[in-house]
């Protein structure tokens, strides 16, 4: 979040520009004691970006235009396979559609990283009819434009894409997963770039699952996680580091994921996997004990949840743990978030969103209207949707950390209501 317009003004001066409301005695918004709770139904609004015309199959949020405010991303198989939705700042905010490639035969995962070091946001992309995983050159004009540069074709389907530096030598390397393989692509720091590929598994059935890097296993270094179709299985590759690490696969468990997300959701310091499946229509959490080498424990969320797909944790209501927010295919199914208690292990709770953007392939979490609380937007069938969180607003940056958070509405307590007991 941008930083206050005021500096290091003392707070007291920065009080005086809260909206009246928040300071009147006996408002219907308290800020002694607990953050107050918004009802169920109002947690989240929902807001547009787009009609497409053809399903809408991956999303991805980030700032391609360098302009302050958080734009949207879009794997789409339609006539515009890849485009990216430019946001104009406002509250809330309106989008621009602009292409990015025609030539991608239906995408089906889209991501976004500085490829090669510019200072630009490129945009990367996995197609499964032409095989395909490319990265596209963001020009750095206004809006920029993108320059296509494959980087291999011979990926049976290719699902999934992500990017990051896997090996440790400050260049952005590739993972990508197919029906015939895992694999990194080295990013060889040359220019134009060119990449080497570095096959992980040859198992078959790959595919539909996304792939992340993570350090799973707490050792300082980046793992891979993803879900194996055929077998089952839900598995990490351990980087035995170097920088041409080897990996080794460990099983996390066999109930299947078609959907994954690593998050700490129990604040123990070690990353755990949240799995969703549209198969056996489970929806989990697998609990890491932290040792150095892993063992996870399935805590069951919700079964049946039918046909989930996709999913994300984050904040949600600024309480301080992760929650939820979880999406299916099914045609009667609707998009719900998951509220943590914050116990050990914690429990959830199930709260309907409510809107019509249903049956979302993909959910990607971004701070979208600039006021420092976590939304999220979904791609669907012939739509794209942000959805504005709704939380209660915190007074501001009174601690001029960067970020608005319970620090700053303790400060504000402190001023207003005194210490809490």
């Amino acid at each position: 979040m941008k930083r206050s317009k005021h500096g290091s003004a003392p707070i007291m001066a920065k009080f005086r520009l809260l909206p009246a409301f928040m300071l009147l005695a006996g408002s219907t918004v308290s800020w002694a004691g607990d953050i107050p709770q918004q009802p169920d139904e109002s947690q989240f609004r929902e807001h547009k970006i787009a009609n497409t015309i053809g399903v809408a199959t991956s999303i991805f949020s980030i700032d391609l235009d360098a302009d302050g405010d958080i734009d949207v991303l879009a794997a789409i198989n339609g006539p515009t396979n890849i485009a990216w939705y430019e946001n104009d700042g406002a509250t809330p905010p309106s989008f621009t559609e602009h292409g990015i490639s025609t030539d991608a035969d239906f995408p089906f995962s889209v991501f976004a990283a500085d490829m090669d070091g510019d200072g630009n946001i490129d945009v990367l992309s996995a197609s499964l009819d032409d095989d395909k995983i490319a990265w596209y050159e963001n020009s750095g004009g206004s809006p920029p434009t993108f320059i296509e540069h494959p980087i291999s074709t011979n990926t049976d389907q290719a699902w999934a894409v992500f990017a990051i530096d896997l090996n440790g030598d400050e260049l952005v390397d590739v993972l990508a997963t197919s029906l015939n393989k895992i694999a990194w692509y080295q990013n060889n720091g040359d220019f134009p770039l060119t990449f080497t590929e570095r096959v992980i598994s040859t198992n078959k059935g790959l595919g539909l699952p996304p792939i992340f890097a993570a350090d799973i296993d707490n050792d300082g270094d980046l793992d891979i996680l993803t879900s194996l179709v055929e077998s089952n299985n839900v598995v990490f590759y351990r980087n035995e580091g170097g920088t041409l690490p080897d990996f080794t696969e460990v099983i996390i468990s066999d109930i299947g994921a078609s959907a994954l997300y690593p998050a700490d959701m129990d604040q123990d310091g070690d990353l755990d996997i949240l799995t969703a499946s549209f198969v056996n229509d489970r929806f989990a959490w697998l609990e890491n004990d932290g040792k150095p080498e892993p063992i996870f424990t399935e805590h069951v969320i919700s079964n049946p949840n039918d046909s989930a797909n996709s999913i994300v944790a984050s904040d949600f209501d600024y309480d301080g743990d992760q929650d939820i927010v979880v999406s299916s295919i099914a045609s009667d199914s609707t998009l719900h978030w998951y509220e943590n208690d914050g116990a050990s292990p914690p429990n959830f709770t199930e709260h309907d969103i409510m809107g019509l953007g249903q049956r979302a392939f993909s959910i990607g979490t971004a701070r979208l209207d600039g006021d420092g609380f976590n939304d999220f937007a979904t791609a669907s069938f012939g739509f794209i949707y942000w959805y504005e969180n709704l939380s209660p607003r915190l007074p501001g940056d009174l601690d001029d950390d960067g970020d608005v958070d319970l620090d700053d509405f303790a400060l504000f307590q402190t001023v207003f209501t005194g210490p809490q007991k």
